[in-house]
């Protein structure tokens, strides 16, 4: 499944079955019920990705059937949950193969034309914190190049300082599985997009693709004085912004800021 599902352009299907074993509810058997997008890069404990009261449910009915899953990224419902056979006979029949018992089959090209049209109703998904960091890896493999070239950049700058000073520490929670550099890489792709491609100190855009010199982006720490780039102590910020905050201090910045923006003497930025 992995080798020929792209999670830009498929979904996956859930399909009732015929078997009150595994369909309990008579209204789902052989009825379309959900479509979903969802990322193959990574395997998870299913504990780690659903609702502690779902996964609970689940054990109950099925035990340690399902330990480990894919991250969801969207899901919806589909409305008025149609006959599988009104859209994709011949699709679902396959499903009964023998070869085919807890896997995936795919859509007859006259059948995914035939699903087309069906009423999805989007569902809000309850996604646990691995979940979530998850998807924001995806988002980070999925970023444009430039963006991904300039996020590996500035993590490469980080550790570099962190190397040089003996004491500087990078990370907040340290992931032994992804490794340093993808965990810093994860965290300052968080702070773009929480800055949503802001520069963290004079709040105007950072070029992307990348500018070469003082408008590129460069890794600051809010607080100098203190030897950490954890979560709440990093911004994005322009280098000029950076070279400017750390020379002359936050004050005397923010002066000069007010000035050239035509902000002097109003109290704002």
């Amino acid at each position: 499944m992995r080798s020929i599902y792209d999670p830009a352009r498929d979904f996956v299907i859930y399909v009732g079955t015929t078997s009150s074993i595994n369909t309990p509810d008579p209204s789902h058997r052989s009825r379309l019920l959900s479509l979903v997008s969802m990322d193959l890069r990574g395997e998870f404990k299913t504990r780690d990705l659903i609702p502690e009261e779902s996964w609970t449910q689940s054990q109950k009915d099925f035990g340690d059937r399902w330990m480990y899953a894919f991250a969801i990224t969207k899901a919806w419902a589909i409305s008025g949950l149609p006959s599988i056979y009104d859209y994709a006979p011949h699709t679902y029949s396959k499903l009964g193969s023998p070869e085919n018992f807890g896997s995936f089959v795919q859509l007859d090209a006259e059948e995914r034309e035939s699903i087309q049209n069906l009423k999805l109703t989007e569902i809000a998904l309850k996604k646990q914190a691995i979940a979530v960091k998850a998807e924001a890896r995806t988002r980070l493999l999925d970023a444009p190049r430039e963006l991904k070239q300039e996020v590996y950049r500035m993590a490469d700058l980080i550790e570099q300082r962190a190397r040089a000073s003996g004491s500087t520490s990078i990370r907040l929670n340290p992931n032994r599985e992804a490794g340093p550099r993808t965990e810093t890489m994860e965290l300052i792709f968080k702070k773009w997009e929480e800055q949503k491609g802001f520069c963290g100190l004079c709040q105007r855009p950072v070029p992307m693709p990348a500018l070469p010199g003082l408008l590129q982006p460069s890794p600051d720490r809010i607080d100098s004085t203190r030897g950490d780039y954890r979560g709440e102590n990093l911004h994005i910020t322009h280098l000029g912004c950076n070279y400017a905050k750390n020379k002359f201090g936050v004050d005397e910045f923010e002066e000069w800021l007010s000035v050239v923006t035509g902000n002097f003497g109003s109290g704002s930025v």
